[in-house]
């Protein structure tokens, strides 16, 4: 069973198990072919350790999905990165200052919260002046 469909059914634990080897595995890879997939796989543990309130290491797997979406982002092989980017980088640097108050770092927490802010206006303003556009 997929650890995306373990998470879904509340199985955490085992869904992290299998989160840990697909990210091992990308990790052996000198390149990484699909790092979108990647950045999901630490997104996503990030998310089942924070539910099973182990808060280092969902830090730990947010962060480094964070960076590894400023890596591709300066990629120039890269496509320029989507609104529904722009959303998950929002909620991964919120998911952050969520972990970053409840340890203390309140800096730290408000400078995620910031950048998590950013990343939503960034994403609203293109659909704002998309569906301004459509309607000329």
């Amino acid at each position: 069973m997929s650890a995306e469909c373990l998470q879904q059914l509340g199985k955490i634990h085992e869904a992290i198990d299998n989160y840990e080897l697909i990210k091992r595995d990308m990790e052996s890879l000198i390149i990484f072919e699909d790092s979108i997939l990647y950045i999901n796989v630490c997104n996503q543990l990030g998310n089942c350790y924070f539910k099973v309130n182990e808060y280092d290491r969902a830090l730990d797997n947010l962060q480094l999905s964070l960076l590894s979406i400023h890596k591709i982002r300066g990629a120039p092989h890269e496509e320029s990165v989507s609104p529904i980017d722009d959303f998950v980088i929002a909620k991964i640097c919120r998911n952050i200052a969520i972990i970053a108050d409840m340890k203390g770092y309140v800096n730290d927490a408000i400078k995620m919260n910031e950048q998590s802010l950013i990343f939503k206006t960034k994403a609203f303003n293109l659909y704002h002046d998309e569906i301004l556009a459509s309607q000329l």
